[in-house]
């Protein structure tokens, strides 16, 4: 089973973006922060998915947990809200490419988090997405 950790506060988001990953063969856990997070990734070829609206996400911890370990953060998935174009400058500080306006990310879940491990497959990475015949 492939693994997606989800650092997503909103309740309603986290049980949207849970029930649907998990409907199509991913197991889901929760993280609370990006300690949680930097470990998840360490440890395990999972993916994470954050909302950068959390409030419990802290940049400029995120940029010197990940400054060492750059390729950490193509396991990162994450979205804003289009108006707060500043999230998104502050995740692409922080190292992270996979940054998605809200809309599209829940307009096309699966087909983002398939990119990614596809991506990261090519690289060596032993995440085995669920649903493969999904990707072109």
């Amino acid at each position: 089973m492939s693994e997606i950790a989800l650092w997503i506060d909103n309740l309603m988001d986290r049980v949207r973006v849970s029930d649907h990953l998990q409907k199509n063969g991913f197991q889901i856990d929760s993280i609370p922060d990006s300690e949680i997070c930097h470990e998840f990734l360490q440890a395990k070829s999972g993916i994470v998915v954050i909302d950068l609206q959390n409030a419990s996400l802290d940049f400029k911890k995120m940029r010197r947990q990940f400054a060492a370990q750059r390729k950490l953060t193509d396991q990162i998935v994450s979205y804003f809200p289009h108006v707060q174009i500043h999230l998104k400058k502050e995740a692409e500080q922080c190292g992270i490419r996979h940054i998605y306006p809200r809309s599209a990310f829940f307009g096309d879940i699966l087909t983002i988090i398939q990119r990614v491990i596809k991506e990261n497959e090519s690289k060596g990475w032993h995440l085995q997405s669920p649903k493969r015949d999904l990707i072109d």
